[in-house]
């Protein structure tokens, strides 16, 4: 029976040191469903925490961007599509989107190719779309017509739909 990828663990990134994610002190963690996952050395996986508070995580990334900068991140958030890029943005602090860009390796993927895909389909609806992504925070390097000193390079994308999602940002 092969493992589903990526494995996500629940972390609390307040363990962050600089490159360096604590996940646990034990040998396991908490997964996506709540249950104990048994890891060991070598293991590929991919920290995610819910946001809780009331400032959304999208604000709080592109406030500190020093402090994620380059680490894999896995959001779940709301897309926005322009003329010009995509962007992902927060209720709380509209203003401080953080774009999209594809890695050159992740372009050739189908979860990001079907994302950019359903993006272009529902492009003129006023319905919003939500979407699981994984990404690294990385500085601009002049990715299209809007200059941002810090944007989400894409890795893969999960879970797109399209509509209200109460709770979710």
């Amino acid at each position: 029976m092969s493992t589903p990828f990526p494995i996500l663990l629940r972390a609390d990134f307040n363990g962050l040191f600089s490159q360096l994610l604590c996940l646990s002190h034990k040998e396991t963690c908490v997964g996506e469903d709540g249950q104990d996952v048994i890891v060991h050395e070598g293991m590929i996986v991919t920290a995610f925490d819910e946001d809780v508070d009331d400032d959304g995580i999208t604000c709080t990334l592109s406030r500190q961007p020093d402090k994620y900068k380059d680490s894999l991140v896995t959001l779940q958030v709301r897309v926005k599509r322009y003329r010009h890029g995509t962007s992902i943005s927060d209720p709380s602090c509209p203003k401080q989107g953080i774009g999209l860009i594809t890695s050159q390796s992740a372009d050739q993927t189908t979860s990001v190719s079907h994302f950019y895909q359903f993006l272009q389909e529902h492009r003129p609806s006023k319905i919003p779309i939500f979407a699981t992504i994984t990404s690294r925070l990385v500085a601009d390097s002049d990715s299209g017509f809007v200059k941002r000193d810090v944007v989400f390079k894409l890795e893969s994308v999960s879970g797109v739909s399209e509509g209200d999602q109460t709770g979710q940002q």
